[in-house]
Order: structure tokens, then sequence, then C-alpha cells
């Protein structure tokens, strides 16, 4: 039975407009910091980590900065469980990109630890609690990302996508080294290094979720063309479509197409640890 039309079309509005969300969260929280810079000149950026604009007189402001990045996380995570059909795979990275979006949330109700006037740091529950809820934001996005890798591997709507997903992941994961490298005098230009890599991951998921077209749709003259942002879009407007036995077809020129020449589009019995392994090229399976 062939799902009528408008229905189709109300839910991926909402999954645009929950992309669109997303996109306004983390230009809120960087247009925050960069006034905070400018009205707040005693913290030196090079030095400071962004948190610690919260112990100043407009701490209030990075507090709602967090709020609205937490709620527009949440928007991305929602709009990721309303494109995708049900499954383990799709719900392991949305339970985690919820988890992102209630850490940035915990960040901005509890402020870091406050520096003492002998230059150590004062540690507080308030600041413990700060620095574990970080350290959740940022392992849930690294997996999150190469979970994703896999599952936009398998919807012709998110081919081109994968690819910036593992390079995301990979410089989440790589970028934090920079803080240990980095002299003290720039490890507050390493951590927003590493947190504009965050950020930017979750602009160009809402970005691609914003653009969303539903897989029954068929593009006309005025549909506007969607970038890609990996070699597996070969630059035709129309998206790879589905062959009748239910497996996807994959372009010659894709990475995937050494392997076979069809990969099936829904394959129940991957588990999340195959999907993981796919996101990293040098540990896929060949088949």
């Amino acid at each position: 039975m062939t799902t009528p039309a408008e229905p189709i079309s109300r839910r991926f509005l909402f999954v645009r407009l929950l992309g669109s969300m997303g996109i306004a969260g983390v230009a809120y929280f960087v247009a925050t910091f960069v006034v905070l810079h400018f009205v707040q000149r005693d913290l030196n950026p090079f030095e400071h980590f962004i948190s610690e604009y919260a112990l100043g007189q407009f701490g209030w402001l990075v507090t709602l900065a967090f709020f609205v990045v937490g709620v527009g996380t949440l928007a991305l995570a929602v709009g990721l469980h309303t494109s995708f059909e049900p499954g383990e795979l799709v719900a392991t990275p949305v339970a985690l990109m919820k988890i992102a979006g209630i850490s940035f949330i915990v960040l901005g109700i509890f402020k870091t630890n406050p520096l003492l006037e002998d230059g150590t740091t004062g540690y507080t529950p308030a600041g413990i609690a700060h620095v574990l809820a970080g350290l959740v934001l940022f392992l849930s996005l690294i997996i999150g990302a190469f979970i994703l890798r896999g599952v936009f591997a398998g919807d012709t709507r998110w081919w081109g996508l994968e690819g910036a997903a593992l390079r995301f992941a990979l410089g989440m994961l790589v970028a934090p080294l920079l803080m240990v490298a980095v002299p003290q005098q720039t490890v507050g230009l390493a951590q927003r290094a590493v947190v504009a890599i965050m950020l930017t991951w979750l602009a160009v998921l809402g970005w691609w979720m914003h653009r969303l077209e539903p897989v029954e749709s068929t593009p006309s003259k005025d549909m506007p063309y969607i970038p890609a942002l990996s070699k597996l879009d070969n630059g035709s407007r129309a998206r790879p479509i589905l062959s009748e036995d239910d497996e996807r077809i994959v372009p010659r020129d894709s990475p995937f197409g050494d392997r076979a020449e069809k990969r099936a589009a829904k394959r129940p019995w991957l588990s999340i640890g195959q999907q993981f392994i796919e996101g990293i090229p040098a540990l896929r399976i060949t088949r």
C-alpha cells in the first residue's frame, strides 16, 4: 500500500524544521562567544577555556548559549529518529545525540571550576559535574558520528554525508591531542579548535537534514540541487534509486564499488560493531 504524499511531505517538513533548529542553536552559541570575546576582555582566549566566561558578569549569556545549543542538538536527534526507519542501528546514534544535547544543557547549569588567586584551580562539585558533562558530550558525539557513517551509507538520501561523518569523527578523536601537546599559553586556543569541530559537525548534520528529500519524491526541474560532501554523488539531480529486489545500486566511482556491484539497503543482522568498523576504511570487512 502506497503511503499518501501529504503525510510524507509533512514528515519531511518537520525534519527540515528540526535541522534548522540545530543550525540556529550552533549559530547562537558561536555568536555568543564571539560577543563575549569583545565584551569580557580580561580573559585571554589563548589561555582560558570558553567555559570560564560563565564565571564573569555575563555568565548568564554562557548558560543561555549552552541551553540553546543543547535544545538544537536534541532537535537533531529527533530529526534523525524521524527521518529513518526504526532499528537498533539508528536508535544508538539517536540516543547518543540526545545524551549530547542533555550534556550541553548540564554544561550550562554547572559552572566550571574557578581559578584561585594563586593561579591554581579550585575544585567544586559544580565544576566536577561540568567536566564530566563535557567528557560525556565529547564521547557521545564521536561514537555517534562513527556509527552514523555506516547508517548514512545504507540510505540513498544521506549518500555523500557518510564520508563527512567519518572525517569529523576522526577529527574529534585526534583534535584533543592538541590540548596536551600545545604549551599552556595556547591551551585555550586548542580547546576552541576542538569545540569548533564538534559544532561544525552539528551544523553540517543540521544543514543536510534541512535539505533532506523524501526518497519517494521525484526530482523536478525546479528542485534545487543538493551538493554532496563526498564522491558518492555523481553530480546529477536524482539520487540513486532502489532496485526491485530492494538492493541499492552502488555507483562505479563509489569507494564501495570494488567490493560488489550491489549492496543490500537493509541488513538488520549487521551489528553496531560492524557499522562502527565500516566507518574506518582500514578496518572494512571485505564482502
